[in-house]
């Protein structure tokens, strides 16, 4: 059942990462209910397992954090946690390497790809989702445990992945492909816009506020050049000291 919990841990984490990072629901009571399911499932996995524990805390740390109340929580809990758990790893450098490998990919994956949703990232998603797949199915872990002893933190913490980069593809693939969100963010680009995101419940109505924002936009730059000018002439043909230089033109004009 760990796995499973760790599965499930993995996917409410996620989501609750998607929806209050694209903005998708703003509806209070299932976002503190996914929060109560994070607490829950994490409490549920690590309060028996110090190394499923202390990699919450730690990746944590390096990662989201401190970017949201939810995520201090989270830490508060993971130190508790690693703190009731807390035993002396039969191989210590085995656990570290595996945290040192995972930590440093999800810097990597965040520097690379800092866009919130792109084919790139759902593209890479999808690999990492089918590699710890094959990594828990194929004979790694059988041969990694009759040298390093027991690592059932190890098939929780891939589970825990699975969970997350399962979640993480459903929410891409939906906002590419069954949202505006891909055409506008192009739109906004192309006219200078700053980056913004169109999320599935504005639908129809939001799609259209945010083209006529992006055309005003656009309508504003094209047509810069000529207010200036007009500007310039109102304010020589306003200015005192213009006056015998209208006259001449006149003169000449006549």
């Amino acid at each position: 059942m760990d796995l499973l919990y760790s599965f499930l841990f993995g996917a409410s984490v996620k989501i609750y990462d998607d929806i209050t990072d694209l903005k998708l629901i703003d509806n209070k009571i299932i976002i503190e209910t996914l929060k109560s399911l994070n607490i829950f499932f994490l409490t549920l996995i690590g309060q028996n397992d110090f190394i499923f524990s202390l990699y919450i805390l730690i990746t944590s740390l390096l990662t989201n954090g401190f970017d949201e109340e939810h995520w201090k929580s989270i830490i508060i809990i993971s130190v508790i946690l690693s703190i009731i758990s807390f035993k002396i790893p039969e191989n210590y450098l085995f656990p570290l390497f595996i945290f040192v490998i995972l930590t440093l990919l999800a810097l990597y994956e965040e520097k690379k790809q800092p866009e919130d949703v792109s084919k790139n990232k759902l593209i890479v998603r999808g690999c990492l989702f089918l590699l710890l797949l094959f990594i828990y199915c194929s004979p790694i872990l059988s041969i990694i445990e009759s040298f390093i002893g027991n690592i059932d933190y190890l098939s929780k913490i891939i589970f825990l992945g699975c969970g997350m980069l399962f979640i993480s593809i459903i929410t891409q693939s939906y906002m590419l492909y069954f949202t505006h969100y891909h055409s506008f963010v192009t739109v906004g680009d192309t006219l200078g816009l700053r980056r913004f995101c169109l999320t599935p419940t504005d639908g129809i109505t939001g799609a259209t506020v945010t083209f006529l924002q992006a055309v005003r936009r656009f309508r504003n730059i094209s047509t810069q050049p000529f207010a200036a000018v007009a500007r310039a002439r109102r304010a020589v043909a306003s200015s005192p000291s213009s006056t015998p230089i209208r006259r001449i033109i006149s003169s000449r004009r006549g």
